[in-house]
Protein backbone atom coordinates (compact mmCIF):
# COMPACT_ATOMS: atom_id res chain seq x y z
CA UNK A 1 0.00 0.00 0.00
CA UNK A 2 3.02 2.27 0.56
CA UNK A 3 2.83 3.47 -3.06
CA UNK A 4 -0.69 4.19 -2.91
CA UNK A 5 0.35 6.46 0.09
CA UNK A 6 2.44 8.30 -2.21
CA UNK A 7 0.30 8.54 -5.06
CA UNK A 8 -2.37 9.81 -1.83
CA UNK A 9 0.00 12.87 -1.48
CA UNK A 10 -0.44 14.11 -4.46
CA UNK A 11 -4.04 14.21 -4.38
CA UNK A 12 -5.65 17.94 -3.91
CA UNK A 13 -8.26 17.03 -0.87
CA UNK A 14 -5.09 14.86 1.02
CA UNK A 15 -4.84 17.43 3.71
CA UNK A 16 -8.34 17.13 4.50
CA UNK A 17 -8.19 13.68 5.18
CA UNK A 18 -7.46 13.70 9.04
CA UNK A 19 -10.30 16.51 9.65
CA UNK A 20 -13.05 14.76 7.48
CA UNK A 21 -11.76 10.91 8.83
CA UNK A 22 -10.70 11.53 11.93
CA UNK A 23 -7.08 9.84 11.38
CA UNK A 24 -5.00 10.05 8.50
CA UNK A 25 -4.71 7.35 5.80
CA UNK A 26 -2.10 4.61 6.68
CA UNK A 27 -0.79 1.66 5.43
CA UNK A 28 -3.37 -0.44 7.53
CA UNK A 29 -6.41 1.36 6.53
CA UNK A 30 -9.47 -0.72 5.35
CA UNK A 31 -9.88 2.24 2.83
CA UNK A 32 -6.05 1.85 1.13
CA UNK A 33 -6.44 -2.01 1.15
CA UNK A 34 -9.50 -1.96 -0.70
CA UNK A 35 -7.62 0.82 -3.24
CA UNK A 36 -5.29 -1.83 -3.58
CA UNK A 37 -6.92 -4.26 -4.21
CA UNK A 38 -9.31 -2.27 -6.75
CA UNK A 39 -6.05 -2.01 -8.86
CA UNK A 40 -5.11 -6.02 -8.02
CA UNK A 41 -7.82 -8.24 -8.06
CA UNK A 42 -9.71 -8.92 -10.83
CA UNK A 43 -12.52 -10.66 -8.93
CA UNK A 44 -12.76 -7.75 -6.83
CA UNK A 45 -13.34 -4.97 -9.76
CA UNK A 46 -15.58 -7.54 -10.95
CA UNK A 47 -17.93 -8.16 -8.10
CA UNK A 48 -17.66 -3.98 -7.66
CA UNK A 49 -19.17 -3.56 -11.20
CA UNK A 50 -21.59 -6.92 -11.14
CA UNK A 51 -23.03 -5.06 -7.98
CA UNK A 52 -22.44 -8.17 -5.80
CA UNK A 53 -19.62 -6.75 -3.63
CA UNK A 54 -19.98 -6.32 0.00
CA UNK A 55 -17.62 -3.91 2.15
CA UNK A 56 -17.67 -4.74 5.55
CA UNK A 57 -15.56 -5.51 9.12
CA UNK A 58 -15.34 -9.02 10.59
CA UNK A 59 -18.44 -7.99 12.95
CA UNK A 60 -20.45 -7.79 9.73
CA UNK A 61 -18.93 -10.95 7.94
CA UNK A 62 -19.60 -12.95 11.09
CA UNK A 63 -23.15 -12.21 11.31
CA UNK A 64 -23.47 -12.98 7.74
CA UNK A 65 -21.74 -16.02 7.43
CA UNK A 66 -22.71 -17.75 11.19
CA UNK A 67 -26.70 -15.93 10.76
CA UNK A 68 -28.85 -13.77 8.83
CA UNK A 69 -28.30 -10.11 9.31
CA UNK A 70 -31.10 -7.84 9.23
CA UNK A 71 -29.08 -5.34 6.56
CA UNK A 72 -25.72 -4.69 5.63
CA UNK A 73 -25.35 -2.36 9.18
CA UNK A 74 -22.12 -1.24 11.14
CA UNK A 75 -22.21 0.56 13.59
CA UNK A 76 -20.58 4.33 13.52
CA UNK A 77 -17.27 3.40 15.19
CA UNK A 78 -16.75 0.48 12.68
CA UNK A 79 -17.93 2.20 9.62
CA UNK A 80 -15.87 5.35 10.63
CA UNK A 81 -12.67 2.55 11.47
CA UNK A 82 -12.74 1.53 7.74
CA UNK A 83 -11.37 5.46 6.40
CA UNK A 84 -14.11 6.16 4.32
CA UNK A 85 -16.68 8.08 6.11
CA UNK A 86 -16.61 11.59 6.97
CA UNK A 87 -17.94 11.54 10.11
CA UNK A 88 -18.03 15.00 10.48
CA UNK A 89 -20.90 15.32 7.86
CA UNK A 90 -22.60 12.08 9.16
CA UNK A 91 -21.84 10.97 5.08
CA UNK A 92 -19.94 8.74 3.10
CA UNK A 93 -16.76 11.04 1.52
CA UNK A 94 -17.71 11.15 -2.31
CA UNK A 95 -14.73 12.78 -3.38
CA UNK A 96 -12.49 10.06 -1.04
CA UNK A 97 -14.81 7.12 -2.48
CA UNK A 98 -14.09 8.32 -6.39
CA UNK A 99 -10.46 8.58 -5.82
CA UNK A 100 -10.51 4.88 -4.11
CA UNK A 101 -12.51 4.02 -6.85
CA UNK A 102 -15.64 2.63 -5.22
CA UNK A 103 -19.40 3.63 -5.00
CA UNK A 104 -21.89 3.72 -2.16
CA UNK A 105 -23.52 0.67 -2.95
CA UNK A 106 -21.22 -1.83 -1.41
CA UNK A 107 -20.95 -0.02 1.58
CA UNK A 108 -22.55 -0.61 5.20
CA UNK A 109 -25.06 1.53 6.16
CA UNK A 110 -24.43 3.40 9.83
CA UNK A 111 -26.45 2.77 12.53
CA UNK A 112 -26.22 3.36 16.13
CA UNK A 113 -24.84 1.26 18.60
CA UNK A 114 -27.58 -0.28 19.65
CA UNK A 115 -29.72 -1.14 16.81
CA UNK A 116 -31.51 -4.77 15.61
CA UNK A 117 -28.53 -6.08 13.49
CA UNK A 118 -30.13 -9.58 13.03
CA UNK A 119 -29.36 -12.91 14.65
CA UNK A 120 -26.95 -15.90 15.00
CA UNK A 121 -27.40 -19.41 14.26
CA UNK A 122 -26.03 -21.63 17.16
CA UNK A 123 -25.62 -24.97 17.72
CA UNK A 124 -25.44 -26.80 20.65
CA UNK A 125 -22.53 -29.53 20.95
CA UNK A 126 -26.01 -32.39 21.58
CA UNK A 127 -27.38 -30.81 18.64
CA UNK A 128 -29.33 -28.03 20.31
CA UNK A 129 -30.34 -24.84 18.11
CA UNK A 130 -30.95 -21.30 18.97
CA UNK A 131 -31.55 -18.05 16.94
CA UNK A 132 -29.54 -15.28 19.30
CA UNK A 133 -30.58 -11.99 18.70
CA UNK A 134 -27.44 -9.45 17.78
CA UNK A 135 -28.69 -6.16 19.47
CA UNK A 136 -25.44 -4.01 19.84
CA UNK A 137 -22.28 -3.36 17.68
CA UNK A 138 -18.78 -1.66 18.49
CA UNK A 139 -15.97 -1.47 17.89
CA UNK A 140 -13.10 -3.24 20.53
CA UNK A 141 -11.40 0.08 21.73
CA UNK A 142 -14.51 2.16 21.79
CA UNK A 143 -16.06 -1.16 23.95
CA UNK A 144 -12.63 -1.58 26.26
CA UNK A 145 -13.73 2.39 27.18
CA UNK A 146 -17.22 1.98 27.69
CA UNK A 147 -16.08 -1.26 29.68
CA UNK A 148 -14.17 0.23 32.04
CA UNK A 149 -16.69 2.71 32.68
CA UNK A 150 -15.14 5.97 30.92
CA UNK A 151 -18.03 7.25 30.23
CA UNK A 152 -17.39 11.47 31.42
CA UNK A 153 -15.44 13.78 29.44
CA UNK A 154 -11.72 13.14 30.74
CA UNK A 155 -11.98 9.39 31.37
CA UNK A 156 -8.86 7.65 30.39
CA UNK A 157 -8.05 3.95 29.51
CA UNK A 158 -4.84 2.44 28.30
CA UNK A 159 -5.11 -0.86 26.99
CA UNK A 160 -1.49 -2.24 26.57
CA UNK A 161 -1.74 -4.60 23.00
CA UNK A 162 0.31 -5.28 19.86
CA UNK A 163 0.88 -1.41 21.07
CA UNK A 164 -0.56 0.34 23.04
CA UNK A 165 -3.87 2.81 22.86
CA UNK A 166 -4.63 5.53 25.28
CA UNK A 167 -8.29 6.25 24.61
CA UNK A 168 -9.91 9.76 26.24
CA UNK A 169 -13.78 10.07 26.38
CA UNK A 170 -15.23 13.22 25.11
CA UNK A 171 -18.60 13.33 25.61
CA UNK A 172 -20.64 15.01 22.50
CA UNK A 173 -18.46 16.96 20.81
CA UNK A 174 -15.15 16.16 18.48
CA UNK A 175 -12.35 19.29 18.10
CA UNK A 176 -10.26 19.40 15.03
CA UNK A 177 -6.81 17.60 15.66
CA UNK A 178 -3.64 17.62 14.36
CA UNK A 179 -1.71 14.81 16.38
CA UNK A 180 -4.71 12.73 17.82
CA UNK A 181 -7.18 10.55 16.02
CA UNK A 182 -10.95 11.42 16.51
CA UNK A 183 -13.22 8.53 16.60
CA UNK A 184 -16.98 7.89 16.94
CA UNK A 185 -17.39 6.54 20.54
CA UNK A 186 -21.00 5.06 21.04
CA UNK A 187 -24.28 6.49 19.60
CA UNK A 188 -27.04 4.81 22.40
CA UNK A 189 -29.93 6.07 20.41
CA UNK A 190 -30.36 9.51 21.84
CA UNK A 191 -26.97 11.32 20.50
CA UNK A 192 -23.43 10.37 18.99
CA UNK A 193 -20.75 10.50 21.27
CA UNK A 194 -16.94 10.80 20.95
CA UNK A 195 -13.43 9.91 21.92
CA UNK A 196 -9.44 10.65 21.28
CA UNK A 197 -7.27 7.67 20.39
CA UNK A 198 -3.63 7.56 20.38
CA UNK A 199 -1.62 4.58 19.82
CA UNK A 200 2.31 4.25 21.28
CA UNK A 201 4.70 2.29 18.94
CA UNK A 202 4.89 -1.20 19.73
CA UNK A 203 4.68 -2.46 22.95
CA UNK A 204 3.94 -6.34 22.83
CA UNK A 205 5.47 -6.78 19.71
CA UNK A 206 8.84 -5.23 21.37
CA UNK A 207 8.24 -7.45 24.03
CA UNK A 208 8.21 -10.42 21.56
CA UNK A 209 11.15 -9.25 20.38
CA UNK A 210 13.12 -8.93 23.19
CA UNK A 211 12.26 -12.88 24.03
CA UNK A 212 12.37 -14.30 20.21
CA UNK A 213 14.97 -11.93 18.66
CA UNK A 214 17.50 -10.86 21.28
CA UNK A 215 16.94 -13.53 23.98
CA UNK A 216 16.61 -11.51 26.98
CA UNK A 217 13.89 -14.01 28.37
CA UNK A 218 12.65 -17.03 27.43
CA UNK A 219 9.19 -16.19 28.93
CA UNK A 220 7.16 -13.15 29.06
CA UNK A 221 6.58 -13.41 33.08
CA UNK A 222 10.57 -13.10 33.40
CA UNK A 223 10.51 -9.50 32.25
CA UNK A 224 8.59 -8.19 35.46
CA UNK A 225 11.41 -10.06 37.76
CA UNK A 226 14.00 -8.40 35.40
CA UNK A 227 12.75 -4.91 35.77
CA UNK A 228 12.50 -5.32 39.51
CA UNK A 229 16.21 -6.85 39.96
CA UNK A 230 17.01 -3.20 39.53
CA UNK A 231 16.00 0.04 41.09
CA UNK A 232 15.97 1.98 38.23
CA UNK A 233 17.16 1.78 34.26
CA UNK A 234 20.68 3.16 35.34
CA UNK A 235 20.72 5.91 32.56
CA UNK A 236 19.53 3.47 29.76
CA UNK A 237 16.83 4.73 27.30
CA UNK A 238 14.61 2.16 25.38
CA UNK A 239 13.27 3.97 22.18
CA UNK A 240 11.33 1.08 20.93
CA UNK A 241 10.28 2.55 17.56
CA UNK A 242 10.69 -0.83 15.54
CA UNK A 243 7.95 0.40 12.97
CA UNK A 244 8.26 4.31 13.75
CA UNK A 245 7.32 6.62 16.17
CA UNK A 246 3.25 7.51 16.59
CA UNK A 247 1.09 10.32 18.63
CA UNK A 248 2.90 12.84 19.21
CA UNK A 249 5.65 12.55 17.32
CA UNK A 250 4.13 11.10 14.05
CA UNK A 251 7.58 9.68 12.32
CA UNK A 252 7.28 7.04 10.36
CA UNK A 253 10.96 6.68 9.73
CA UNK A 254 12.52 6.65 12.87
CA UNK A 255 13.67 3.30 14.48
CA UNK A 256 14.63 1.57 17.78
CA UNK A 257 17.55 2.17 19.59
CA UNK A 258 18.93 1.87 23.11
CA UNK A 259 20.93 5.12 24.74
CA UNK A 260 23.00 4.89 27.62
CA UNK A 261 24.76 1.45 27.79
CA UNK A 262 27.92 0.47 29.43
CA UNK A 263 29.86 -2.44 30.51
CA UNK A 264 27.76 -2.29 34.01
CA UNK A 265 24.17 -2.65 32.59
CA UNK A 266 22.33 -5.67 32.05
CA UNK A 267 19.00 -7.31 31.22
CA UNK A 268 17.15 -5.92 33.98
CA UNK A 269 18.16 -2.40 33.43
CA UNK A 270 17.19 -3.10 29.62
CA UNK A 271 13.99 -4.46 30.57
CA UNK A 272 13.45 -1.32 33.23
CA UNK A 273 14.19 0.83 30.36
CA UNK A 274 11.84 -0.40 28.50
CA UNK A 275 8.56 -0.41 30.78
CA UNK A 276 10.09 3.03 31.41
CA UNK A 277 9.49 3.90 27.87
CA UNK A 278 5.78 3.28 27.82
CA UNK A 279 5.18 5.17 30.60
CA UNK A 280 7.35 8.26 28.60
CA UNK A 281 4.92 7.68 25.49
CA UNK A 282 1.11 7.90 27.37
CA UNK A 283 2.95 11.04 29.12
CA UNK A 284 3.63 12.74 25.83
CA UNK A 285 0.20 11.57 24.42
CA UNK A 286 -1.68 12.93 27.74
CA UNK A 287 0.20 16.05 27.63
CA UNK A 288 -0.97 16.56 23.85
CA UNK A 289 -4.26 16.12 24.57
CA UNK A 290 -4.49 18.54 27.44
CA UNK A 291 -2.91 21.19 24.97
CA UNK A 292 -5.05 20.81 22.67
CA UNK A 293 -8.44 20.49 24.59
CA UNK A 294 -7.87 21.27 28.23
CA UNK A 295 -8.80 17.64 29.12
CA UNK A 296 -6.92 16.85 32.23
CA UNK A 297 -6.62 13.57 32.96
CA UNK A 298 -6.13 12.75 36.67
CA UNK A 299 -5.86 9.26 36.93
CA UNK A 300 -5.40 6.27 34.22
CA UNK A 301 -7.26 3.21 33.68
CA UNK A 302 -5.56 0.10 32.62
CA UNK A 303 -6.00 -3.33 30.36
CA UNK A 304 -4.18 -5.86 28.37
CA UNK A 305 -1.01 -7.88 28.15
CA UNK A 306 1.73 -5.64 29.90
CA UNK A 307 -0.47 -4.58 32.42
CA UNK A 308 -0.21 -7.65 34.39
CA UNK A 309 3.21 -6.63 35.26
CA UNK A 310 2.64 -4.80 39.02
CA UNK A 311 6.53 -2.98 37.65
CA UNK A 312 4.97 -1.88 34.75
CA UNK A 313 1.90 -0.44 35.87
CA UNK A 314 3.97 1.11 38.83
CA UNK A 315 6.36 2.24 36.54
CA UNK A 316 4.19 4.58 34.45
CA UNK A 317 2.30 5.85 37.89
CA UNK A 318 5.76 6.82 38.64
CA UNK A 319 6.27 8.88 35.24
CA UNK A 320 2.82 9.92 34.92
CA UNK A 321 2.58 11.43 38.15
CA UNK A 322 -0.85 9.84 38.91
CA UNK A 323 -2.77 7.32 40.01
CA UNK A 324 -2.78 4.37 37.66
CA UNK A 325 -6.08 1.51 37.97
CA UNK A 326 -6.02 -2.11 37.05
CA UNK A 327 -9.24 -4.15 37.32
CA UNK A 328 -8.74 -8.08 38.26
CA UNK A 329 -11.78 -8.42 35.68
CA UNK A 330 -9.45 -8.64 32.21
CA UNK A 331 -12.44 -8.90 29.72
CA UNK A 332 -13.44 -5.53 29.35
CA UNK A 333 -14.48 -5.63 26.04
CA UNK A 334 -16.57 -8.44 26.39
CA UNK A 335 -18.19 -7.05 29.01
CA UNK A 336 -19.28 -3.96 27.47
CA UNK A 337 -20.70 -5.24 24.68
CA UNK A 338 -22.64 -7.56 27.02
CA UNK A 339 -24.02 -4.67 28.53
CA UNK A 340 -24.58 -2.82 25.06
CA UNK A 341 -26.83 -5.58 24.06
CA UNK A 342 -28.47 -5.93 27.58
CA UNK A 343 -29.50 -2.62 26.83
CA UNK A 344 -30.57 -3.07 23.84
CA UNK A 345 -32.46 -6.10 24.57
CA UNK A 346 -34.57 -4.14 27.55
CA UNK A 347 -32.79 -5.87 30.99
CA UNK A 348 -31.40 -2.41 31.80
CA UNK A 349 -33.73 0.70 31.00
CA UNK A 350 -30.68 3.27 30.92
CA UNK A 351 -27.04 2.86 30.89
CA UNK A 352 -27.86 4.31 34.72
CA UNK A 353 -28.63 1.22 35.69
CA UNK A 354 -25.37 -0.78 34.59
CA UNK A 355 -23.34 -2.84 36.89
CA UNK A 356 -20.14 -1.53 37.46
CA UNK A 357 -17.16 -3.89 36.21
CA UNK A 358 -16.29 -6.88 38.12
CA UNK A 359 -13.91 -7.44 40.74
CA UNK A 360 -11.46 -5.00 42.07
CA UNK A 361 -9.10 -2.64 41.05
CA UNK A 362 -5.24 -2.38 42.12
CA UNK A 363 -3.97 1.02 42.68
CA UNK A 364 -0.66 2.35 41.84
CA UNK A 365 -0.24 5.76 43.35
CA UNK A 366 2.89 7.65 42.01
CA UNK A 367 6.12 7.16 44.00
CA UNK A 368 8.48 9.67 42.48
CA UNK A 369 9.34 13.29 43.11
CA UNK A 370 8.31 15.55 40.29
CA UNK A 371 12.19 16.88 40.16
CA UNK A 372 13.43 12.83 39.14
CA UNK A 373 10.03 12.88 37.02
CA UNK A 374 10.27 15.63 34.45
CA UNK A 375 14.50 15.02 34.31
CA UNK A 376 13.38 11.52 33.17
CA UNK A 377 10.96 13.15 30.87
CA UNK A 378 13.31 15.58 29.20
CA UNK A 379 16.31 12.54 28.65
CA UNK A 380 13.61 10.70 26.86
CA UNK A 381 12.38 13.77 24.48
CA UNK A 382 16.38 14.07 23.93
CA UNK A 383 16.24 10.00 22.91
CA UNK A 384 13.60 10.87 20.64
CA UNK A 385 15.09 13.99 19.00
CA UNK A 386 18.30 11.65 18.22
CA UNK A 387 16.26 8.70 17.03
CA UNK A 388 13.89 11.22 14.57
CA UNK A 389 17.31 12.62 13.28
CA UNK A 390 18.85 8.99 12.67
CA UNK A 391 15.99 8.67 10.40
CA UNK A 392 15.82 11.14 8.41
CA UNK A 393 19.18 10.75 7.25
CA UNK A 394 20.78 13.95 9.65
Amino acid sequence: TIPILEELEKWPLASEARSRLGYPPGTYMTAVHLAWRLRHQEEIRQAAKAGTLRLGLSAAWLLTALGRPSGHFMDSSLVQAMGLYDFRANQYWPEWLDWVGIGQEPLPKVTPTIADYGVLSVIAPDGRTAEVPVLAMIGDQQSALFGHGCRQPGDAECTHGTASYVKVFLGNQAPEQEKINVYYAWDLGNQQTYCLEAPTTVTGAAIRWMRDNARLFDQYEEMDVLAASVPNAGGVFFVPAFTGLDVPYNDPSARATILGLTLGHDRGHIARAFFESIGYQIRAILETITSDTDLRVKNLLVGGGVSASDQACQIQANLLGMPVLRNTFTETTAWAAGLLAGLGAGIWPSPNDLPTLPGSHSFFEPMMSDETRDDGFQRWQRAISLVTEWGSGG
